[in-house]
């Protein structure tokens, strides 16, 4: 499977379908691994986002109910949790700071929502082959559940119903191919998966 295969490069392995989980080596980082669930959330966060963000906009996405010192202060001391895990099992540092802004260096790292995407759209755009069905059905796969189903922000909404809607034209995109070659298990199948993740 071309996908293990490239799931396998990648020391660190991120999973943002279904709930959050961070593995290292096939090993599972667990709750006691990130010493709080702020540090976790953190990382999500961090992970979540293509581009730089500032320290006001992470204080405003993670904790908007909090005044601003409380959330700097919180902010500061989970961050030092997060690079002191990373630090233990990576050579550079993950986490960039630059123009007083921060990033997470995405290249570093196998990112399920990353692979997802890039499957997706490139075979959604080209005509139907074998090849690009392999690349559909190995997108489809990566899709276990909704977008980081564990946390509870505003700013995963949106993100969340675009990835289901990309899903859904996978799906449905796959099940007209397998009825036009008449393969009506597979349709069906896809058909199933479908009517389960959208039931109207």
């Amino acid at each position: 499977n071309s996908l293990s295969a490239l799931e396998f490069q990648y020391s660190l392995q991120i999973l943002t379908f279904g709930p959050f989980r961070v593995f290292y080596n096939g090993q599972e980082i667990s709750a006691t691994n990130w010493r709080t669930v702020k540090a976790r959330d953190i990382f999500a966060y961090l992970v979540h986002q293509d581009k730089p963000v500032s320290a006001d906009q992470i204080l405003e996405d993670l904790w908007p109910e909090f005044e601003r010192q409380k959330a700097s202060a919180v902010f500061h001391t989970n961050l030092y949790y997060l690079r002191k895990l990373l630090n233990s099992f990576a050579e550079k540092d993950l986490i960039i700071y630059g123009s007083k802004r921060y990033q997470f260096r995405q290249e570093s790292a196998f990112i399920d929502r990353k692979i997802f995407e890039d499957l997706s759209r490139s075979a959604l755009k080209e005509p139907l082959t074998t090849l690009t069905v392999k690349r559909l059905e190995e997108a489809a796969q990566l899709y276990r559940d909704d977008y980081l189903t564990d946390l509870d922000y505003l700013w995963i909404i949106p993100v969340q119903e675009s990835l289901k809607n990309l899903y859904f034209e996978v799906k449905s995109r796959l099940a007209s191919y397998y009825m036009e070659i008449k393969n009506y298990p597979r349709a069906i199948n896809h058909l199933k998966q479908l009517m389960v993740a959208k039931p109207f």
